[in-house]
C-alpha cells in the first residue's frame, strides 16, 4: 500500500491567486470544514448519493479521483483477495494505493427539512472509521452553496475484497483500515474461478459464513466500524438451485442472507439487479432488487447496482425500489 499525491486536482486550479481576486479568495477561504461521516450515515442523512462501483483493474486511484471530481461521493477499490493481500507486501502494493485528495468535497443535499451539521447525531458527526486524513486540499464544485439547506461533505473510500474464510478478511480490513473509510464483502463475482474457490457468488448460498466473517471483523475493528456486503440477486426469490442442478425449496433465499448479514451489524447492503448465471448484457431485475431493499426492512440502507448509464436510469432506479444510494459501473466507464 502507498500513498501517492501525484495525481492533479483540477478543482484547486480555484486556487491560483493570479486567477481569482480577493473577494473569491475569501469565500474559499470561508468554507467550513466538510462533515466527515460513515457512508451509511451519509446515505441516511443526504440525498443522491452516488456510488462508484468496484472495477476490475479499473477503479484504481487514478480514476477514483477522476470520478470523485464528477459528483460520485462513494468509491470501491477493485475487488482484492483478502488472503493475499494479508500475507503479502508485493499484493498490498500491486493492489492498493492512496492518496490524501482522493476523496471528494461535495455539497449535498439533506433528506429532510431542517436537517444541518448541527442537527446531525453528535456520534453520527464523528467518522466511525480508522482513517486520519492528512492536509487535503480539495474544494467543492462552488464556494457558494447551490440552497440554503446544502451541507459539505467529504466522500469516502471502500475498500473491497474477498474471501473464502473470517480470518483472513480481518487480518485484511486491520491492515489497510488506516487508508479508508470501510470494507466491503464481495458475495456477487459471477466468474468460475471465483465461484470454485468458494468466494463471491459462492457466499449468496453461505449466510452462516457470511455472519460470520462480518462478525470477524467488527469484533476486531470495533463494532461501529463500516463493513458493507455486495450481493446478487437469486435466480429463484421462492427456491434455489442444488448442486444437482434442480430447483428446490430451501431457507437459503435472499431474505435470509441479508437478514444473516443484519444480525452481523452489517453497516449497509449493495444489491446487483442480476443473478450469477445472467450475462452484463440482460437487463438488471429492479423488482428483485426492491425485495432484497424490503428484505432489509430499513434497518441499513442499501444501494442498487446495474445498467445505470444516464442520470435518468438512476432516477428510475432509486423510484422503483427505494435504495438510498446507485452505484455506477459501465456507466461511468463509458462516460
Amino acid at each position: 500500500m502507498t500513498d501517492s499525491s501525484t495525481v492533479p486536482d483540477m478543482g484547486n486550479l480555484a486556487l491560483n491567486d493570479d486567477l481569482l481576486g480577493d473577494a473569491d479568495m475569501s469565500a474559499w477561504d470561508a468554507l467550513p470544514p466538510p462533515l466527515i461521516l460513515p457512508v451509511p450515515t451519509m446515505m441516511d442523512s443526504f440525498q443522491t448519493v452516488n456510488i462508484l462501483a468496484p472495477l476490475v483493474r479499473c477503479s484504481k486511484l487514478p480514476f477514483r479521483h477522476l470520478c470523485s471530481l464528477y459528483e460520485t461521493h462513494v468509491t470501491y477499490t477493485p475487488m482484492m483477495l483478502a488472503p493475499e493481500f494479508s500475507r503479502s507486501q508485493i499484493a498490498r502494493t500491486s493492489d492498493f494505493t492512496t492518496s490524501s485528495d482522493e476523496r471528494g468535497v461535495f455539497w449535498m443535499e439533506p433528506r429532510h427539512a431542517g436537517l444541518t451539521r448541527e442537527t446531525i447525531h453528535p456520534e453520527d458527526r464523528v467518522a466511525k472509521t480508522y482513517h486520519v486524513s492528512p492536509n487535503h486540499t480539495r474544494l467543492p464544485p462552488t464556494p457558494e452553496p447551490p440552497t440554503k439547506q446544502s451541507v459539505l461533505v467529504r466522500g469516502a473510500v471502500i475498500a473491497q475484497f474477498a474471501s473464502p474464510n473470517a480470518a483472513s478478511l480481518a487480518d485484511a480490513a486491520e491492515l489497510i483500515s488506516p487508508y479508508v473509510d470501510g470494507i466491503d464483502l464481495n458475495c456477487g463475482c459471477p466468474q468460475k474461478w471465483a465461484y470454485q474457490e468458494g468466494i463471491g457468488c459462492a457466499l449468496l448460498r453461505k449466510p452462516e459464513l457470511v455472519r460470520d466473517m462480518v462478525r470477524c471483523v467488527k469484533d476486531r475493528m470495533g463494532w461501529n466500524w463500516p463493513v458493507s456486503v455486495k450481493i446478487r440477486v437469486d435466480p429463484d426469490l421462492k427456491c434455489v438451485t442444488t448442486f444437482t442442478g434442480r430447483d428446490a425449496p430451501d431457507d437459503r433465499l435472499t431474505d435470509t442472507l441479508v437478514k444473516s448479514a443484519l444480525s452481523a451489524g452489517v453497516s449497509h447492503i449493495t444489491i446487483h439487479g442480476r443473478t450469477r448465471h445472467q450475462a452484463s448484457t440482460e437487463p438488471v431485475d429492479l423488482d428483485a432488487i426492491k425485495f432484497a431493499v424490503e428484505c432489509a426492512k430499513g434497518e441499513v440502507p442499501c444501494v442498487a447496482n446495474g445498467d445505470l448509464w444516464e442520470l435518468s436510469d438512476a432516477t428510475r432506479m432509486r423510484e422503483v425500489t427505494g435504495v438510498k444510494g446507485v452505484m455506477a459501473a459501465r456507466g461511468l466507464l463509458a462516460k
